[in-house]
């Protein structure tokens, strides 16, 4: 004879009674922290890729710089690191909630940030600065989001 789970009468029909589904796990330390770092890359990459690409723009018309491959080259640094920063910046809400999409937007923002910056680092002169302090935040979000990787769902 087979046994027949418990069930509770209602007016919808019965509802089987049982354990609680659990929804998804709570925040995890590394994934907060890779959502507040990506936070804080993504913000700082915005803000500083638009204002290199002023800065560049600027300087330009001031000094009446010709428009030539160098000029193109500091233009598309500037767009780089901002769009580094949008990718970011759009994924963090996704990373709060453990979403893999997010996940992969994060990685993408932080790997273009660290192909943008580091090849900079050995160039001498005012640009080193920044892609030194671009290239550790995001070298320490890349290791981060790596570790959290397992802990997303897949979706």
């Amino acid at each position: 004879m087979a046994v027949q789970p418990e069930t509770d009468p209602s007016p919808t029909g019965p509802i089987p009674v049982g354990p609680i589904p659990v929804g998804p796990s709570p925040p995890s330390k590394t994934r907060q922290l890779a959502a507040g770092l990506t936070l804080l890359i993504g913000l700082s990459s915005v803000t500083g890729g638009n204002a290199h690409v002023q800065g560049v723009m600027s300087t330009a018309q001031i000094r009446g710089y010709a428009y030539d491959f160098r000029y193109a080259g500091l233009v598309l640094v500037g767009i780089m690191v901002a769009y580094a920063g949008v990718l970011c910046l759009w994924a963090v809400r996704g990373l709060a909630r453990a979403q893999r999409h997010a996940w992969d937007r994060a990685l993408s923002g932080t790997l273009l940030l660290l192909l943008v910056s580091v090849p900079l680092i050995p160039v001498d002169g005012p640009g080193r600065d920044n892609a030194v302090t671009t290239a550790i935040p995001a070298a320490v979000n890349l290791i981060l989001l790596l570790v959290a990787r397992r802990r997303l769902e897949a979706g």
